[in-house]
Protein backbone atom coordinates (compact mmCIF):
# COMPACT_ATOMS: atom_id res chain seq x y z
CA UNK A 1 0.00 0.00 0.00
CA UNK A 2 1.37 3.43 -0.89
CA UNK A 3 0.71 6.68 0.93
CA UNK A 4 -2.11 7.69 -1.40
CA UNK A 5 -3.97 4.43 -0.77
CA UNK A 6 -3.26 4.68 2.96
CA UNK A 7 -4.61 8.23 3.25
CA UNK A 8 -7.65 7.36 1.13
CA UNK A 9 -8.36 4.48 3.51
CA UNK A 10 -7.94 6.71 6.59
CA UNK A 11 -10.24 9.39 5.12
CA UNK A 12 -12.89 6.76 4.36
CA UNK A 13 -12.74 4.91 7.70
CA UNK A 14 -12.11 7.83 10.09
CA UNK A 15 -14.18 10.78 8.86
CA UNK A 16 -14.13 12.34 12.33
CA UNK A 17 -10.33 12.55 12.08
CA UNK A 18 -10.15 14.22 8.67
CA UNK A 19 -12.48 17.20 9.11
CA UNK A 20 -12.02 20.05 11.57
CA UNK A 21 -9.20 18.14 13.24
CA UNK A 22 -5.69 19.06 14.36
CA UNK A 23 -3.09 17.24 12.26
CA UNK A 24 0.61 16.95 13.14
CA UNK A 25 2.71 16.12 10.09
CA UNK A 26 6.07 14.68 11.09
CA UNK A 27 8.81 15.10 8.50
CA UNK A 28 6.49 17.41 6.59
CA UNK A 29 8.92 18.99 4.12
CA UNK A 30 8.44 17.37 0.76
CA UNK A 31 6.46 17.63 -2.40
CA UNK A 32 3.91 15.42 -0.59
CA UNK A 33 2.90 18.04 2.00
CA UNK A 34 0.12 19.59 -0.15
CA UNK A 35 -1.02 16.11 -1.14
CA UNK A 36 -1.18 14.89 2.47
CA UNK A 37 -3.07 18.03 3.48
CA UNK A 38 -5.65 17.44 0.76
CA UNK A 39 -6.86 14.38 2.70
CA UNK A 40 -7.48 16.50 5.80
CA UNK A 41 -9.71 19.38 4.60
CA UNK A 42 -10.73 22.13 6.96
CA UNK A 43 -8.10 20.95 9.46
CA UNK A 44 -5.43 22.79 11.36
CA UNK A 45 -2.01 21.52 10.24
CA UNK A 46 1.34 21.79 11.98
CA UNK A 47 4.35 20.57 10.00
CA UNK A 48 7.42 19.40 11.87
CA UNK A 49 10.77 18.57 10.27
CA UNK A 50 14.53 18.71 10.67
CA UNK A 51 14.84 21.23 7.82
CA UNK A 52 13.02 24.40 6.79
CA UNK A 53 10.88 24.16 3.68
CA UNK A 54 7.34 24.01 2.32
CA UNK A 55 4.92 22.58 4.85
CA UNK A 56 7.26 23.09 7.83
CA UNK A 57 6.04 25.17 10.77
CA UNK A 58 8.51 23.92 13.41
CA UNK A 59 12.14 22.94 12.78
CA UNK A 60 14.09 20.75 15.19
CA UNK A 61 17.32 18.82 14.63
CA UNK A 62 15.79 15.80 16.36
CA UNK A 63 12.00 15.66 16.44
CA UNK A 64 12.22 13.74 19.70
CA UNK A 65 13.65 16.88 21.30
CA UNK A 66 10.62 19.04 20.49
CA UNK A 67 8.81 19.97 23.70
CA UNK A 68 5.45 18.45 22.85
CA UNK A 69 3.93 19.93 26.00
CA UNK A 70 4.18 23.34 24.32
CA UNK A 71 1.96 22.20 21.48
CA UNK A 72 -1.79 21.74 21.65
CA UNK A 73 -3.00 18.16 21.39
CA UNK A 74 -3.60 16.66 17.95
CA UNK A 75 -6.18 14.29 16.52
CA UNK A 76 -3.84 12.74 13.95
CA UNK A 77 -0.09 12.20 13.62
CA UNK A 78 0.91 11.57 9.99
CA UNK A 79 4.31 10.60 8.64
CA UNK A 80 4.66 9.55 5.00
CA UNK A 81 7.90 8.33 3.44
CA UNK A 82 10.45 9.46 5.99
CA UNK A 83 10.58 7.01 8.90
CA UNK A 84 13.07 4.88 6.98
CA UNK A 85 15.49 7.85 6.82
CA UNK A 86 15.28 8.72 10.52
CA UNK A 87 18.12 7.37 12.70
CA UNK A 88 16.19 8.61 15.78
CA UNK A 89 12.85 7.09 14.82
CA UNK A 90 12.25 5.43 18.22
CA UNK A 91 12.84 8.63 20.19
CA UNK A 92 10.91 10.72 17.68
CA UNK A 93 7.88 8.44 17.44
CA UNK A 94 7.79 8.04 21.22
CA UNK A 95 7.83 11.79 21.76
CA UNK A 96 5.43 12.67 18.98
CA UNK A 97 2.90 10.04 20.10
CA UNK A 98 2.47 12.06 23.31
CA UNK A 99 0.96 14.86 21.24
CA UNK A 100 -2.20 12.90 20.47
CA UNK A 101 -5.57 13.34 22.14
CA UNK A 102 -7.44 10.31 23.48
CA UNK A 103 -8.62 8.33 20.47
CA UNK A 104 -6.05 10.01 18.20
CA UNK A 105 -4.61 8.22 15.17
CA UNK A 106 -1.02 7.51 14.21
CA UNK A 107 -0.73 7.11 10.42
CA UNK A 108 2.67 5.94 9.17
CA UNK A 109 4.01 4.94 5.77
CA UNK A 110 7.66 4.34 4.98
CA UNK A 111 9.83 2.62 2.42
CA UNK A 112 11.39 -0.73 3.05
CA UNK A 113 15.13 -0.29 3.48
CA UNK A 114 18.09 -2.15 4.90
CA UNK A 115 18.85 0.69 7.33
CA UNK A 116 15.33 1.68 8.41
CA UNK A 117 12.91 0.02 10.79
CA UNK A 118 10.79 -2.91 9.73
CA UNK A 119 7.07 -3.24 10.41
CA UNK A 120 7.54 -5.50 13.41
CA UNK A 121 9.85 -2.95 15.08
CA UNK A 122 7.37 -0.13 14.54
CA UNK A 123 4.21 -2.04 15.49
CA UNK A 124 5.90 -3.31 18.66
CA UNK A 125 6.87 0.24 19.65
CA UNK A 126 3.41 1.63 18.83
CA UNK A 127 1.75 -1.04 20.96
CA UNK A 128 4.24 -0.52 23.80
CA UNK A 129 3.33 3.18 23.72
CA UNK A 130 -0.29 2.20 24.42
CA UNK A 131 -1.81 2.37 20.96
CA UNK A 132 -4.11 -0.24 19.49
CA UNK A 133 -3.08 -1.44 16.07
CA UNK A 134 -5.84 -0.76 13.53
CA UNK A 135 -3.99 -1.90 10.41
CA UNK A 136 -0.52 -2.94 9.37
CA UNK A 137 0.68 -3.88 5.90
CA UNK A 138 4.01 -5.28 4.87
CA UNK A 139 5.59 -4.36 1.56
CA UNK A 140 5.06 -6.67 -1.36
CA UNK A 141 7.43 -7.11 -4.26
CA UNK A 142 5.80 -4.34 -6.31
CA UNK A 143 5.36 -1.85 -3.49
CA UNK A 144 8.19 -1.57 -1.00
CA UNK A 145 6.26 0.33 1.65
CA UNK A 146 5.24 -0.49 5.20
CA UNK A 147 2.07 1.06 6.63
CA UNK A 148 0.73 1.30 10.17
CA UNK A 149 -2.43 2.89 11.52
CA UNK A 150 -2.94 2.84 15.27
CA UNK A 151 -5.42 4.44 17.65
CA UNK A 152 -4.73 5.90 21.06
CA UNK A 153 -6.17 3.77 23.85
CA UNK A 154 -5.89 6.14 26.80
CA UNK A 155 -7.10 3.77 29.54
CA UNK A 156 -4.44 1.26 28.44
CA UNK A 157 -1.77 3.99 28.40
CA UNK A 158 -2.73 5.06 31.94
CA UNK A 159 -2.78 1.45 33.14
CA UNK A 160 0.65 0.86 31.66
CA UNK A 161 2.03 3.92 33.47
CA UNK A 162 0.58 2.71 36.77
CA UNK A 163 2.06 -0.75 36.24
CA UNK A 164 5.43 0.78 35.37
CA UNK A 165 5.36 2.85 38.57
CA UNK A 166 4.56 -0.31 40.56
CA UNK A 167 7.41 -2.17 38.83
CA UNK A 168 5.05 -4.64 37.11
CA UNK A 169 6.48 -3.97 33.63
Amino acid sequence: MNYEELLTDVAKNYPDHVKNARVLEAFSVSNKAPFVRSFFPDCTHVGLDTVIGPGVDIKSNILGDVDISLLEKFDVLVSCRRLDEDPHWIKNLTNLSRSLRPGGLIVLEWAKSDDGPNGEDVTTLVEELGFGLVSHEEPDEDDGNWTVVARSTVPDRKAKKVKEEKGEY
